[in-house]
């Protein structure tokens, strides 16, 4: 290692895109079983949880990209994602 470089963090910030996008994930997961089940007061916590996550793991995608190809596809993934959501917004009508 050179005398220039640094150690820049102890955090990786992919590992913890990986773990927060788990966590989104398995959230959403369990908010709709706890729906299902008619339990919506849960399904509301968890679903909070779930966009926690879902904030943590852009804001690690962000804080990645210039190194990893995983975060620039994260990233575009989700961008398109929320197009489609705003495309919908309106009960799936397109016109």
């Amino acid at each position: 290692m050179k005398r220039s470089q640094r150690k820049t963090a102890f955090f990786s910030w992919l590992a913890g895109l990986r773990w927060s996008f788990a966590g989104y994930v398995a959230g959403t997961l369990l908010a709709a079983g706890a729906g299902a089940l008619d339990f919506p007061m849960l399904g509301r916590g968890i679903l909070l949880v779930a966009v926690v996550c879902f904030v943590v793991s852009l804001v690690c995608a962000g804080a990645c990209i210039r190194n990893s190809k995983v975060a620039r596809w994260y990233l575009f993934l989700v961008a398109v994602m929320m197009m489609v959501a705003l495309l919908f917004r309106q009960g799936g009508s397109i016109n």
